[in-house]
């Protein structure tokens, strides 16, 4: 005779729950672990993602992405790879996460068509929670008003390479620094 397993029914309750705890066990392995839910992560330091699908590990750095193609060119070089790993739901949840931090809604009803537009954007309210949450100190070289800097609010993906005016794509630098780069 052979043993049968039972079948609990869950409440949607109850499987909510279960989810956020099997999301959290999956996003708590190695990325390198197929089960791991994302298979990358966000670097912060390097303002890009690092991927580890199918043994293999990759490094998008965001700022070198300027337009949704180029994003889908990245996309496109990834997956013709045909690595293990590199699965549907994984490029589904790396488009979201990419595009979330660049600034960019796939689902707006209406994008912002001029420069002009996302530059008005950036209202005092905006730039004070940016500070506020970059601790008053320039993202690249550590400098503060009290060590003598003078900080500006800046567009990660610029507004004419298509980066939006959203906190996720706004970062600290001093005027040296914002000045200053490429």
């Amino acid at each position: 005779m052979t043993a049968m397993t039972e079948k609990k029914i869950l409440s949607v309750d109850e499987l909510c729950q279960w989810l956020e705890v099997e999301k959290a066990r999956c996003l708590a392995l190695p990325l390198n672990n197929p089960e791991h839910w994302t298979g990358f992560e966000y670097d912060k330091a390097h303002h890009g993602f690092d991927i580890r699908w199918g043994g293999y590990h990759y490094f998008i750095e965001l700022s070198r992405i300027r337009s949704p193609l180029e994003l889908l060119k990245w996309i496109d070089h990834i997956a013709h790879k045909e690595w293990p790993g590199t699965t549907p739901i994984r490029i589904h949840r790396f488009i979201q996460a990419a595009c979330a931090r660049i600034g960019w809604n796939l689902h707006a009803s209406e994008p912002i068509h001029s420069k002009e537009q996302a530059r008005a954007l950036m209202t005092p309210a905006l730039r004070w929670s940016i500070l506020e949450h970059d601790g008053h100190a320039c993202q690249s070289c550590g400098l503060t008003p009290a060590m003598g800097a003078v900080l500006h609010v800046d567009h990660i993906v610029c507004v004419s390479n298509g980066g939006q005016t959203v906190a996720s794509n706004l970062r600290t630098l001093c005027m040296s620094c914002n000045f200053g780069r490429k």
